[in-house]
């Protein structure tokens, strides 16, 4: 199927969709890049990015460049992020700081031509079926049927089902 694809104001025919899926911490970033293609998704990087230590508003700048840099440089399609949720304990300093830094990449992701969207984990969890998405980041049976090629990290699986969730 012919897809055509919007970038930098002119329309290109595609026959792939290169995606990112990204799951923000307080002090990194777990990146899986994958394209779609005739039905199978193949994983072309699978890496953490660290925050940069020391002043927070420079690594701030620093990972907002890197991801812009990334996006534009690679031709990615589409960006999507775990939204933030509201957990069962209280807000602790880590949390806000993985507030702050989803925001960067939010806004660095939106300031490029890719399509962005944050989803809840509780959102992708029910698309898959009626267990907690725990329940699938664990089963191996799960994974061996899902149409990836490549290497993917076991601590990477979630940042692959943002990726593959439409």
């Amino acid at each position: 199927m012919l897809v055509l694809v919007y970038r930098r104001g002119v329309w290109f025919p595609d026959m792939t969709t290169r995606s990112l899926g990204l799951i923000v911490g307080a002090s990194d970033i777990v990146v899986v890049d994958a394209e779609y293609q005739k039905g199978r998704y193949i994983v072309i990087a699978d890496e953490t990015w660290d925050l940069a230590e020391g002043d927070r508003g420079a690594a701030y700048a620093a990972i907002h460049s890197r991801l812009v840099d990334y996006i534009i440089r690679l031709g990615i399609d589409r960006v999507t992020l775990k939204a933030s949720a509201i957990g069962p304990s209280k807000a602790t300093l880590s949390h806000l700081h993985g507030a702050e830094l989803r925001g960067v990449i939010h806004a660095a992701a939106a300031s490029t031509t890719a399509e962005v969207s944050a989803r809840s984990q509780a959102a992708v969890g029910k698309k898959l079926g009626k267990r907690k998405i725990e329940e699938y980041l664990s089963d191996e049976d799960f994974w061996k049927e899902q149409p990836i090629t490549g290497k993917l990290r076991k601590g990477s699986r979630l940042a692959m089902l943002f990726l593959m969730d439409p």
